[in-house]
């Protein structure tokens, strides 16, 4: 009994009794060693008849390396979780054949399911998905069975309160030891918020061509980090550029007048120095044809938090 620590011997005790009262017995503990260290170890015991006494014999085995193994595999489905949880990610998994499912806790969760029903069924999942996805989905996964190559697509999907969520979907086959397609396996995220900003960027946008179209105004931006200078369709037709065009700052000031550069330099280089937050300048620029046409310039200058414009 001294080999095990205090808080185990009662349980030591019972487990010995258990050998010669039942024949055998086992037992998860630590061996106690003698410079103080507690080593893992499961135990066994059986009785027997040893040249006419009963005794006990057994084996203690140490299952360090098996309670290390559980430990590590306990903290990796932790962050698993937690990573697919921050994500809002489910993984899930699809046996083709006998039609049987597995979802992450994470999956009921992004479909609003309670995870003691256990996971939607082909056609529970489907009657959710948004009918004018439907068929994007179905051609997808056709497409992945037959050219057995993953797979991603976008649909939307309700909830059982009626909420709409975005999802974008991952698949992959599953191919068996023979090299054919077996089941289907992958990730499902939650992208709402995403398409959200999307669709605000987009509106945006196209406010800002409509507005471009109804001014004869060039608006252009330049990002001076990377000196790179882009603009609108009217900022383009005055350069005589296509619309994935980007120019430099160098580029720019060979269309000012050779009398006006140097004094348009200054008077930027001055407003920037003094973080001004508004230039307004004239100058003489060449247009696309070649010819010289009156500026005038208002720009607006924005600053990073080193106070860097």
């Amino acid at each position: 009994i001294d080999f095990f620590p205090e808080s185990y011997r009662k349980e030591a005790s019972e487990a010995i009794a258990r050998v010669f009262d039942t024949g055998s017995a086992s037992l998860s503990s630590v061996f106690l060693t003698k410079d103080g260290r507690a080593i893992p170890h499961e135990y066994f015991g059986t009785k027997i008849n040893y040249l006419g006494q009963i005794c006990s014999i057994g084996m203690g085995i140490d299952v360090t390396e098996r309670i290390e193994a559980q430990n590590s595999l306990k903290q990796a489905n932790k962050r698993l979780s937690t990573a697919q949880q921050i994500a809002q990610i489910g993984y899930w998994e699809w046996d083709w054949y006998n039609q049987n499912y597995l979802w992450s806790d994470e999956m009921y969760l992004l479909c609003g399911v309670p995870k003691e029903n256990g996971p939607l069924q082909h056609l529970d999942f489907a009657s959710r998905i948004h009918r004018k996805d439907l068929q994007v989905l179905e051609n997808e996964r056709k497409r992945i069975v037959n050219t057995l190559t993953p797979g991603e697509a976008e649909f939307r999907f309700f909830l059982p309160n009626g909420e709409m969520r975005y999802f974008e979907v991952n698949t992959s086959p599953i191919i068996d030891e023979k090299g054919s397609f077996a089941s289907l396996e992958g990730t499902i995220q939650d992208i709402t918020e995403r398409k959200a900003q999307e669709a605000a960027v987009s509106s945006s946008n196209e406010r800002y061509e409509l507005i471009s179209k109804a001014t004869n105004d060039a608006v252009w931006d330049w990002d001076i980090s990377t000196n790179e200078i882009t603009g609108n369709a009217n900022y383009l037709e005055l350069f005589g550029l296509n619309r994935d065009s980007i120019i430099d700052e160098e580029t720019y000031f060979t269309r000012i007048h050779p009398d006006d550069k140097e004094r348009v330099r200054a008077n930027m280089a001055e407003a920037l120095f003094s973080h001004q937050k508004t230039i307004i300048d004239e100058y003489r620029f060449k247009n696309r044809k070649g010819k010289y046409r009156i500026i005038l310039d208002r720009s607006q200058v924005f600053y990073d938090d080193k106070g860097m414009p």
